[in-house]
């Protein structure tokens, strides 16, 4: 009897397996435990980048394989949480387009919070996608400072050169525009306003009256293509140092002369070519190494 029993509750389990009740809540939890883990351990983009791609294409084949309804909602869930992790490390529409497919099916199941909507916002944002913004913000409205934005393309596209986002004051409008790195002495900054060490360097440049001068003319402040915490903090930096205004990369595959996205970082160019770098702030000497750095350009 023991054994018939057991013999019925298998083939039960084996419908269940063969309909995707089953399977997909055992599989979708060891591929998000292995991206968690991959994300957790893996510090060097060469190494965590691809890794977080091949373990996501294994999320995404469950994806493919189920109907979507059939998920529980812990692996819909999940689902999110990676396209998330995804879209975070690349910006790329792909990511936000899996993002937003989670949020729409947690939604119908009224289990979207608002943290998700502005979420998705977020992420459209990071990966350019300026058009699905409004849409969302029409039937999502105040999740997100972003939904508002008014994007006016002011670039030359005639030029293969790369864009920048310079927000305006109202911290409601985006112009993009053209760089083209000058052939003279130039520095690019990459900053950030989020990290401490990028406004203590803000702070610490515009306390000197000749880095201040030497930073004014010859540099030019980024900060990453990534998620933007709060656009507010953008127009407020530049309210506060308005001689050194940061402005966001539109994409950083245009920006191929950027060898490290760590902020602040600090690189040196004559001629299009880089001659130097200064990366990091842990105190005042950093600006002794600026003021070096600027000689090596023949600037004083």
């Amino acid at each position: 009897m023991p054994k018939a029993l057991g013999l019925k509750a298998a083939l039960v389990w084996l419908l269940l397996l063969v309909s995707g009740q089953v399977s997909a809540s055992d599989t979708f939890s060891q591929v998000v435990s292995d991206l968690k883990r991959a994300d957790a351990e893996l510090l060097h983009p060469e190494q965590k980048n691809p890794e977080l791609e091949r373990i996501y294409k294994r999320l995404r084949s469950r994806i493919d394989q189920a109907s979507m309804s059939r998920l529980s909602d812990i692996d819909v869930r999940n689902y999110f949480a990676g396209a998330e992790t995804l879209s975070f490390y690349f910006n790329d529409a792909r990511y936000a387009v899996d993002l937003r497919t989670a949020f729409d099916e947690l939604e119908r199941r009224k289990i979207a919070t608002t943290a998700d909507a502005r979420t998705v916002v977020s992420h459209y944002f990071a990966a350019r996608m300026f058009d699905s913004i409004p849409a969302f913000g029409a039937t999502h409205p105040f999740v997100s400072e972003l939904s508002g934005l008014t994007v006016i393309d002011e670039a030359d596209s005639r030029e293969a050169t790369p864009e920048l986002m310079r927000i305006e004051n109202d911290a409601r409008t985006v112009r993009l525009v053209s760089f083209a790195l000058p052939k003279g002495a130039h520095v690019i900054v990459v900053g950030s306003p989020w990290c401490a060490f990028s406004t203590n360097a803000g702070r610490a440049i515009s306390r000197s009256p000749n880095l201040l001068r030497l930073m004014k003319t010859y540099s030019t402040w980024i900060t990453p293509q990534s998620i933007v915490p709060n656009i507010k903090d953008i127009a407020r930096w530049n309210q506060e140092n308005d001689k050194l205004p940061l402005s966001i990369v539109l994409d950083r595959k245009q920006w191929k002369f950027i060898r490290s996205w760590a902020t602040p970082a600090f690189y040196f160019f004559q001629g299009g070519k880089l001659v130097s770098s200064v990366v990091g702030w842990e105190g005042e000497s950093k600006a002794d190494e600026l003021v070096r750095a600027f000689g090596q350009l023949g600037l004083h």
